[in-house]
């Protein structure tokens, strides 16, 4: 549960919009927020932000951009994407990478390091310190394994799926 404007809020996001679905069509089916994908994602090309979002609210990935030693033009991109962004009123949170402990090609192997990812965190923290950060996780993580992201995120989740 997420506070939203001064009133309780539960997100019910459209992680991914079906082919050939419109926003419309998700919010009329119930959604109240939908992921924003400004720099894609594995195997997901860029998506251009919806000039109409029927009410919906944004969850805007940041893909790799918070892992500011993989690309030294991270810290420049993400302090863009956060100040075009932060004053937006459909901005809900901001999602840091996906499933970082986990890389679908080598499953024991990590994708992107908490340590890389909390660089840009830190920053994006700074930036915007009114809207929150998320992290979402692979359910085959120990919450040992999963602690050191704590520090990439103020809000943090298990996906549901095997």
């Amino acid at each position: 549960m997420l506070e939203c404007d001064g009133k309780p809020f539960f997100p019910l996001q459209a992680r991914h919009i079906p082919v050939g679905a419109t926003l419309k069509e998700l919010a009329g089916a119930g959604f109240n927020c939908f992921r924003y994908l400004m720099f894609g994602a594995v195997d997901i090309k860029v998506q251009a932000c919806p000039e109409e979002l029927y009410g919906l609210k944004m969850c805007a990935y940041l893909f790799d951009r918070t892992n500011l030693r993989s690309d030294r033009r991270h810290r420049r991109i993400l302090t863009e994407t956060v100040r075009s962004l932060r004053e937006n009123p459909a901005l809900l949170v901001y999602e840091n990478f996906n499933e970082p402990a986990w890389r679908p090609d080598v499953p024991a192997a990590i994708h992107q390091s908490a340590a890389d990812l909390a660089t840009g965190y830190r920053l994006l923290k700074r930036l915007d310190p009114n809207h929150p950060g998320h992290e979402g996780h692979g359910i085959g993580g120990t919450v040992a394994g999963l602690r050191d992201y704590n520090a990439c995120a103020d809000i943090l989740s298990c996906n549901p799926y095997p």
